[in-house]
């Protein structure tokens, strides 16, 4: 009887302490997961040299960028973890393109032109 007791005692402290472990470590992957500020930094500059924006295209860009992060955070935050499927797919995918659309609204003919070529895939260009 003491040896069960002791061994659901090990069992029960051996899963309070996977438990703690994945606390900290979930929240961290996730965390790295995630664009840092740098990097949006990084691929608005991109977009800017790239596209030669002026200063109110990049102020639109950035807003739209911005929103984007924002939209993408939200769809996360509200999803279950068993909505991490292909619904859940489809809703970023949607997201996703009404970005490429706010982007594409942002340039002028001749940028969207050249961002339109950039953006297919290889095997189309």
């Amino acid at each position: 009887m003491t040896t069960v007791r002791v061994w659901i005692l090990a069992v029960t402290l051996g899963s309070f302490g996977t438990g703690m472990v994945a606390g900290m470590l979930i929240p961290e992957m996730v965390a790295s997961e995630q664009a840092p500020e740098a990097s949006f930094e990084d691929y608005l500059r991109q977009m800017v040299d790239r596209y030669d924006l002026d200063a109110a295209q990049q102020r639109q860009l950035r807003m739209v960028l911005v929103a984007d992060e924002r939209a993408e955070a939200e769809i996360l935050r509200n999803a279950e973890w068993s909505e991490l499927s292909e619904a859940l797919n489809s809703e970023r995918l949607r997201s996703k393109r009404r970005t490429e659309e706010r982007i594409r609204a942002v340039l002028d003919d001749q940028q969207r032109a050249l961002y339109d070529r950039d953006s297919r895939p290889e095997r189309e260009k």
